[in-house]
């Protein structure tokens, strides 16, 4: 089963983070939601969830739902940053009644175009940072991956295409999205939150923003979440 935290007491909130980061990247977001229990989760070959032999949405699906019914979970808000995001919404596809919200960071429900892996892997070393050390950051987080894992997680950013289920959804949601980020653009965050009828907020930044203006993005969650009934 996969790691998770559990901090804090109040409705729930299940926060995902991205390829090759862990659930520390959400530290100083943590501050925003003290009236919350926060489940921080670990997703598979990440952080203190090295454990496993497959890296695919069929087995993030399956070890969500392990902490969901470990923890007795009823209804969740879901928080996911970049690929934490797919996994939210993979997760919420099966799970409809159980979400009552969901917000993506730097995140989408599809990618424009196709892209092999290893193309992935060069939009990715090619992003634009916010600084020098939020890049290092990075940098440190992809070499402590185990490459195999680094290379499914790949496969799974670069098939993605969740469009059409998405449209079924009745559920709250909030993108928000990096006016610079070259990863999940400003265009298909916008196509995603009309395909969701979801809120859209652009604040100045590149795909990193929960380091690089972690302010606006918890007072942003924050404000969506008491707009929630559950």
């Amino acid at each position: 089963m996969i790691h998770y935290d559990k901090k804090g007491k109040g409705r729930k909130i299940v926060l995902i983070h991205g390829l090759t980061d862990d659930s520390s990247i959400w530290e100083e977001i943590e501050q925003f939601l003290k009236k919350y229990q926060l489940i921080l989760i670990d997703l598979p070959g990440h952080g203190k969830s090295m454990k496993f032999k497959k890296f695919n949405w069929k087995v993030v699906v399956e070890e969500i739902d392990k902490v969901f019914e470990k923890e007795k979970i009823d209804e969740a808000v879901l928080v996911g940053f970049s690929l934490g995001g797919m996994s939210a919404l993979k997760y919420a596809s099966k799970n409809k009644k159980k979400i009552k919200g969901i917000v993506l960071i730097s995140s989408t429900a599809y990618f424009e175009k196709k892209v092999p892996p290893n193309e992935f892997f060069k939009l990715l070393m090619n992003l634009e940072f916010g600084n020098f050390e939020e890049g290092i950051e990075v940098i440190k987080s992809i070499s402590k991956m185990r490459p195999d894992f680094l290379f499914k997680g790949l496969v799974m950013g670069s098939n993605f295409d969740m469009r059409k289920e998405v449209k079924n959804f009745k559920i709250p949601a909030l993108i928000l999205s990096g006016d610079r980020d070259t990863m999940v653009t400003p265009r298909m965050s916008k196509i995603t939150s009309k395909l969701m009828n979801a809120e859209y907020v652009e604040l100045k930044g590149t795909h990193g923003l929960i380091s690089e203006v972690p302010e606006k993005v918890g007072k942003e969650i924050k404000r969506f979440l008491k707009c929630i009934k559950y």
